[in-house]
């Protein structure tokens, strides 16, 4: 069996729920609506913990560890490489796949690259997990990211 259609296959949507009776859509979609923002800040403020985490311990890494300035910005350079790869990449897969599966995954995976980081002191393990971090980040998925920018736009603006 080939391992990548395993994957796809794991992410692959599912099937379109029957079309729901008007009475009830009105009953029940606001309150969906209210668990789909809720569901969708939550997913998104755990992927900034994940995200955001390399500046604050930069110092620290010069000094316990000996890096240099260059050392650092490799690390942080290749991230936001592999971050923009990633978001490419990752962001047509992720228009045609289960965003729930898709997004838990990522985030879990993030996390664990953040563990390994933790436990690593050697630069090219850092600059491998970190480069994998910024990939793993970009899963967050273009359809919900796109609509969680609009509403933030919306508000600086009016």
């Amino acid at each position: 069996m080939n391992p990548l259609a395993a994957v796809l296959r794991f992410f692959h949507p599912p099937a379109p729920a029957p079309r729901r009776p008007a009475g009830e859509v009105a009953e029940l979609y606001p309150s969906f609506r209210w668990q789909m923002l809720r569901a969708t800040f939550l997913g998104y403020a755990t992927y900034y913990l994940v995200r955001n985490n390399y500046a604050p311990i930069k110092l620290e890494l010069e000094a316990s560890l000996d890096y240099t300035k260059t050392m650092l910005g490799n690390i942080g350079a290749a991230t936001a490489l592999s971050y923009g790869v990633g978001k490419f990449l990752m962001g047509v897969l992720s228009d045609r796949s289960d965003a729930r599966k898709f997004m838990a995954t990522g985030l879990a995976l993030s996390a664990l690259c953040n563990f390994a980081f933790g436990a690593s002191t050697d630069y090219y393990t850092h600059l491998w997990l970190w480069s994998l971090n910024g990939w793993r980040k970009a899963w967050a998925g273009r359809r919900a990211g796109g609509r969680w920018a609009t509403g933030s736009a919306s508000r600086s603006a009016g």
